[in-house]
């Protein structure tokens, strides 16, 4: 518990510098995706069959894939922490919670994943997790108290915090699948969050996963039609079936542009939170990219092209030749 504290008031500057920032990057379930938004924003039962123990899943892929085809392929991502605190001035334990919520996709059989390193982020930096667990807990004492955020000071935050007690704090890594199975995930290797280089590779305990196949990003031309699979953050009221259903935008490739260097494609695909690390695909099913960040002008989303994701495929040992996604 001391520890806890001392972690907390060792990033009390960084959090003084946060607390402006809106509930959707700490707590009551949304989305900490701050470099999507910088840049433009109890285990689940298993069905009966599932989509990666399908025979099926087997065959070659001639034809370009279907929308259903792909839903198996695309997983929901969730990375973060949670914990109680309770305050002794009203007698109340607040639920706090943090961290992001993304997409990803199998990009080889046993279970690997690729996805955003921004994705993870809060999954591999576990200090500053307990950062935005603090500034959810300010966030909803001013609703409780009527205070405003902004006319606190650096000695109102040290009193709240040492006058505030985390407890059952625990750690989320999990990965969703189409099925409605939810398992731990481990990193295998992850990039530069927030740059060209924004990849990560993950892995499950599944077999025979439903594989995309990523395809050369130099034979990618602009004005090519392209497909982008995820996990866009939505309501609870919305988005509460009992198996995760990813969405689907269509659009074109707008351009092949360069960032800090390293190229980047840009789409035209409608893209929102939660689609950070879903797969940008063309008309033959295979990936050029994934998705990696926006800016606040309508149709300029870009992507980590396909040449850079095979990079830390490499370095997870993942050759992705077979496709075994079903038509």
């Amino acid at each position: 518990m001391k520890r806890q504290m001392r972690l907390i008031l060792a990033g009390l500057a960084l959090v003084y510098n946060l607390i402006p920032l809106s509930a959707a990057v700490a707590g009551n379930g949304k989305e900490a995706n701050k470099y999507f938004t910088n840049i433009s924003q109890k285990q689940l039962a298993q069905a009966d069959k599932s989509p990666l123990e399908r025979p099926s899943l087997a065959k070659s892929n001639k034809q370009p894939l279907t929308p259903e085809s792909i839903q198996a392929s695309v997983v929901k991502i969730q990375a973060g922490c949670k914990a109680e605190v309770y305050w002794a001035n009203n007698k109340k334990t607040y639920y706090v919670r943090a961290g992001s919520s993304g997409s990803g996709f199998f990009v080889s059989r046993d279970g690997k994943i690729a996805t955003n390193a921004h994705v993870i982020d809060m999954s591999q930096k576990l200090d500053k997790c307990l950062q935005y667990l603090f500034e959810d807990f300010v966030i909803q004492l001013a609703g409780d108290y009527n205070f405003k955020l902004k006319e606190l000071d650096r000695d109102d935050l040290k009193y709240f915090v040492e006058n505030s007690q985390p407890t059952n704090i625990k750690y989320i890594q999990t990965v969703s699948l189409s099925n409605g199975r939810e398992l731990p995930f481990k990193t295998i290797v992850s990039g530069l969050p927030g740059t060209a280089k924004d990849v990560a590779v993950i892995k499950i305990d599944v077999k025979n996963a439903p594989v995309l196949k990523l395809t050369d990003y130099n034979n990618v031309k602009v004005l090519d039609s392209v497909i982008v699979a995820g996990y866009p953050g939505l309501p609870d009221n919305i988005d509460n079936s009992k198996y995760p259903i990813a969405s689907f935008t269509d659009g074109k490739v707008s351009a092949k542009k360069y960032f800090n260097g390293f190229p980047v494609l840009q789409i035209s695909a409608p893209v929102t939170h939660g689609n950070s690390g879903g797969p940008v695909i063309n008309n033959q099913g295979q990936v050029i990219g994934i998705v990696a960040f926006a800016s606040e002008a309508s149709g300029f989303n870009f992507a980590v092209p396909s040449n850079t994701i095979m990079q830390f495929l490499r370095q997870a040992g993942i050759t992705n030749k077979d496709q075994v996604a079903s038509r």
